[in-house]
């Protein structure tokens, strides 16, 4: 008896110690790809329930965008394309190019603004470190120009289809832009989550602010748009801290674009929710 009760306490000891672990690492780590989502989704006029989730008439909106934060930004060796004979864009630049991402370093690639172009100074330093010749670097340049137009053109279509958008004229603008919005609040939540250390390749949040700026003009150029516009050029002009900007703007966006939304055209965007099912805030 006296050995099973020093068991007991043992086992008993083992499982209160091995709690504490769980509860000290969740602490630290940080569900990444979940928060983008929230943050993304809590940017959109689309309802929650009670207790912060997705209710099911908007589940389409949130596949939607974990497709956005995963497949066009943060999935850069996963995904196997036909195009470039079944392997994935990153397997066909480090066989092209001879071109290496250290670990952690994936936000070299994706993670300059939807429709921006796509460098950014780490990759600028990357090929002047590994003295890469003009010819290498344009060759290198045009096929990141192939591959965002590949990746965008399929994201468009995703958009149109969530939203029911006619495939051109405004309703295709809508569709680019309000993608180009939630891929931003991506960008800006990298700056954001503390568990980041590397933010090499990211876009700075006072560059992400222009280019949300510019998407918000596409949808609605009237005064609907200038207000929140104004909002966010005096949040940038305040905080040259470009992580506390980061934070300062995502708040700001959920405060303000949820209602931008749906009155930016007259209500059309509302309406077109509304008409798609979609349960609104």
């Amino acid at each position: 008896m006296g050995y099973h009760l020093f068991l007991e306490k043992v086992i008993r000891r083992i499982i209160i110690c091995m709690s504490a672990i769980v509860v000290t690492l969740s602490a630290y780590a940080h569900p990444k790809s979940g928060q983008h989502i929230e943050e993304m989704y809590s940017v959109l006029p689309f309802a929650t329930d009670k207790d912060g989730n997705v209710v099911p008439e908007n589940f389409p909106i949130r596949t939607w965008l974990e497709n956005i934060s995963r497949n066009l930004i943060d999935e850069y060796n996963r995904v196997e394309i036909e195009e470039y004979g079944g392997i994935t864009f990153y397997t066909y630049l480090q066989n092209e190019f001879d071109f290496k991402l250290s670990f952690g370093n994936h936000r070299i690639l994706f993670h300059w603004g939807y429709n921006a172009q796509p460098w950014n100074d780490a990759l600028e330093r990357y090929v002047i470190s590994n003295e890469w010749d003009i010819e290498k670097i344009m060759r290198f340049k045009e096929a990141l120009i192939k591959e965002q137009k590949r990746r965008n053109g399929i994201a468009n279509s995703e958009a149109e289809k969530v939203f029911n958008f006619n495939p051109c004229g405004n309703e295709a603008q809508w569709a680019n832009s309000i993608l180009s919005i939630v891929y931003d609040v991506h960008l800006l939540g990298d700056y954001t989550l503390t568990d980041n250390k590397n933010f090499e390749g990211v876009t700075p949040p006072s560059k992400v602010a222009q280019d949300i700026i510019a998407s918000l003009r596409r949808i609605d150029g009237s005064k609907v748009s200038g207000n929140i516009i104004e909002s966010i050029r005096k949040t940038v002009s305040e905080y040259s801290d470009q992580h506390i900007l980061a934070e300062k703007l995502i708040v700001l966006l959920q405060k303000k674009m949820p209602k931008f939304f749906l009155s930016a055209q007259n209500g059309s965007l509302k309406r077109r929710f509304e008409d798609q099912g979609f349960k609104l805030k």
